[in-house]
């Protein structure tokens, strides 16, 4: 079955999903997987090396309880790209 990291493999971007109960994302989120994440509202994207996915970069304000927002958002694919990066400059 489709699910959210399988959608990330297969379209290499980032994700935010703002409310894992909401309609759009339970086709994605399992119970399963909302059960182990505890958290609502994440960021999620790949770390790609050499044009392949070898893993995944999760972000959550579970413990805090804190809202994402915009800003947060624009933070975390920052850093994502900067890991991207670090990743293929090792690789040479």
């Amino acid at each position: 079955t489709d699910n959210i990291f399988s959608k990330l493999v297969r379209n290499v971007e980032s994700m935010w999903i703002k409310d894992t109960l909401s309609n759009n994302s339970k086709e994605l989120v399992s119970d399963e997987i909302r059960l182990v994440l505890a958290s609502r509202s994440f960021f999620v994207a790949p770390l790609v090396l050499s044009e392949r996915v070898i893993g995944l970069i999760y972000a959550d304000r579970q413990p805090s309880d804190r809202e994402l927002d915009n800003e947060s958002y624009e933070s975390f694919q920052h850093f994502v790209q900067q890991a991207n990066q670090a990743l293929e400059y090792i690789r040479r």
